[in-house]
């Protein structure tokens, strides 16, 4: 029915419409047609035709205008609302994105917790098997039975390298074990070894079991500058089996290694100061920057070993084989070399001097007597071309001669005294 009165409506309109233009000049300005002026007449509908038509369009423009400015606002209305809506579902999306990270925080939290505790707990059994382990094995090492000693060594060593914690106390209880036990005990007698024919004629002392497997461990544990140091300063024959030995850093202040075989030893920068190797095998080891001050190395066999950088201060090497040995940089002031083998020995910045000045922790080895080198075997002037030989260093008749030596001991002669100038102006 609607449509029906929209229709008749709009065909009321352009009926008016058609009306107004045919009639409209006639019935608004009829009374000023003539019929003597016809151009004036259609002048006059023409002008009442453009007005109706103007007027026409002016009012669709004015309608269209309406709606147009209706159409915007609503849009405007439309965005202002979907903004509204777009800000509401923002912040409860970030709402809700906070609250997730909340509870991830939580959650995180909450398992970092978890982590901690259970390795907190796996670290208290694992201290307490390691406890377990440790006490099992320090009484086997205390047991009266070998093979139950052995175990517990070998227990030990696994403790060291299974935890770094204990690491250092086995080593002091391994050390320890090794100080009581290389001393011959009455009911625990040492086996003594009686080497006859060619090879030697003197007797060595054989190591128990036990002792030889506890160097042997502490030979292979792992060595680092903060590790601890090993004690192993006895005063008796610790053993004569110890091929390879592994104890840089260590502390054998004192200790007896007579005639004992040492090939191939590893004794980087240890402490061996007063130690008895009399005779001792230590062919190729490794000992260099080692503190050999005032020890007895009296017919020892260091061919081919590296003593770079020791320090031999006032050692005993009467008879020693140093041939192919490396004493480079090392310190053999008021050293004893009676005898010594120096066929190739490398002494390329070797310290032979007891002179004032060259060091100032050298006070004891003044009142020693002078280098002895003159029984030395093999020594050559190009050995010493770059050693510190001064005219108190007694050298081989056969050297005394030679002009080269001359000009060495003239320019350590002249570098001494430039020190002691130097010396004496900084006082």
């Amino acid at each position: 029915m609607k449509r029906y009165v929209i229709w008749g409506a709009a065909g009321f309109a352009l009926a008016a419409l058609a009306y107004t233009l045919i009639e409209g000049p006639w019935l608004f300005d009829g009374d000023r047609f003539s019929t003597t002026l016809p151009v004036s007449a259609g002048v006059i509908v023409t002008g009442f035709r453009t007005m109706v038509i103007a007027l026409l369009a002016g009012v669709v423009a004015t309608v269209g205008l309406y709606y147009q400015d209706r159409n915007h606002r609503l849009a405007r209305e439309q965005f202002v609302h979907a903004q509204e809506q777009f800000s509401q579902q923002h912040a409860q999306t970030l709402q809700q994105f906070t609250l997730s990270e909340n509870q991830f925080r939580h959650a995180e939290e909450q398992f970092s917790a978890t982590v901690a505790k259970d390795r907190m707990q796996a670290e208290i059994a694992r201290e307490g098997q390691v406890t377990g382990r440790y006490v099992e094995a320090i009484k086997l090492l205390g047991s009266d039975n070998l093979t139950e000693r052995m175990g517990g060594v070998y227990s030990l060593e696994r403790i060291m390298r299974d935890s770094d914690k204990d690491y250092g106390t086995v080593v002091e209880v391994l050390a320890s074990f090794v100080r009581n036990e290389a001393v011959p005990k009455p009911g625990n007698p040492w086996i003594d070894v009686e080497v006859m024919g060619s090879e030697l004629t003197s007797s060595g002392i054989a190591l128990p079991e036990d002792v030889q497997a506890v160097l042997t461990v502490l030979g292979r544990r792992a060595v680092s500058a903060s590790g601890p140091v090993v004690d192993l300063s006895v005063e008796r024959v610790i053993g004569n089996r110890l091929f390879g030995l592994s104890l840089q850093r260590a502390n054998l202040n004192g200790a007896n290694f007579s005639m004992a075989m040492l090939n191939r030893v590893s004794l980087q920068r240890a402490k061996i100061a007063k130690a008895d190797f009399g005779g001792a095998d230590l062919s190729g080891a490794r000992l260099e920057y080692a503190n050999f001050r005032y020890s007895c190395l009296e017919s020892a066999d260091l061919s081919s070993a590296n003593l770079k950088g020791a320090v031999l201060i006032g050692a005993n090497l009467r008879g020693a084989n140093l041939s192919g040995a490396n004493l480079t940089g090392a310190d053999l002031a008021g050293a004893d070399l009676t005898g010594a083998n120096l066929f190739w020995t490398e002494l390329a910045k070797v310290n032979l001097s007891r002179s004032v000045g060259v060091h100032t922790w050298r006070t004891e080895v003044e009142r020693r007597e002078d280098d002895r080198l003159s029984d030395a075997i093999g020594l050559t002037v190009d050995q010493l071309a770059d050693t510190q030989v001064y005219r108190n260093t007694v050298l081989p008749q056969y050297l005394e001669g030679d002009s080269r030596l001359q000009g060495i001991v003239d320019n350590c002669e002249e570098m001494e005294r430039r020190r002691e100038a130097r010396s004496t102006e900084a006082d």
